[in-house]
């Protein structure tokens, strides 16, 4: 079984980018783009506001929760059904990679301590700033714990990047990795505009999901470097 660099480059991309976005203030300076200091401070999106919650987090959820769903459905029916049994190891590894992609990041999310730029007294908040980098640097005390780190929203939309590893051509899994890039970049770009990320959050959860799903490829297809045929 080969590791395909997909899987081993973008954790060793990870903690590069951290030390590039969090000392150099490089997070703060996108952020501070989408925040408005005057008359109390504001964010550009209203985190209560109902329509863009609508389009950019309930819906998303939804269609994400469904594709997973669906992909499990067709997973069994694979076993019964002639005609959806070439279809099984592509949906249990659409299927695993909705799950894991989120799981993952929501489990890092519940141990790194990481606080969200509306919760910072930079932006209105009462905690400190403390970023992974900066803890690793100048630790600070809080008095609440974070879960900021990785973005968990964004998670959902970079799942779909399995979309790319289950196509049968080079032009239509270069398709499936855009959609499954631009899902999890607009879910982010929401996030970061409502003051819940900053931008090396949501970085951080693309590369994790680029990796988990090439590792997840990398297992279920563990002697093809190519995705496999529809007979596979």
């Amino acid at each position: 079984m080969t590791l395909r660099p997909a899987v081993w480059l973008p954790l060793a991309i990870l903690p590069v980018m951290l030390l590039i976005f969090e000392p150099t203030g490089l997070d703060f300076y996108l952020q501070d783009i989408v925040w408005d200091p005057t008359g109390g401070g504001h964010w550009v999106i209203d985190a209560h506001a109902e329509w863009p919650r609508l389009l950019f987090y309930r819906i998303p959820r939804w269609i994400v929760m469904g594709a997973g769903v669906s992909a499990v459905l067709v997973w069994l029916a694979g076993f019964c059904i002639e005609s959806f049994r070439c279809w099984r190891r592509r949906s249990l590894f659409v299927a695993l990679s909705i799950a894991l992609v989120p799981g993952a990041v929501g489990a890092l999310k519940a141990s790194t301590n990481v606080h969200c730029p509306t919760q910072l007294t930079r932006y209105g908040g009462d905690e400190p700033y403390d970023g992974i980098a900066a803890r690793l640097f100048h630790p600070v005390e809080t008095a609440t714990r974070g879960r900021c780190f990785p973005a968990g929203h964004a998670s959902g939309g970079f799942a779909l990047l399995a979309l790319g590893w289950i196509a049968e051509t080079r032009r239509f899994r270069l398709v499936g990795w855009s959609f499954g890039l631009l899902a999890g970049t607009v879910l982010g770009a929401y996030q970061m505009a409502k003051g819940v990320h900053f931008m090396s959050h949501t970085l951080a959860t693309m590369l994790l999901a680029i990796a988990i799903t090439a590792g997840l490829a990398t297992v279920i297809w563990p002697n093809r470097l190519a995705v496999p045929n529809m007979d596979a």
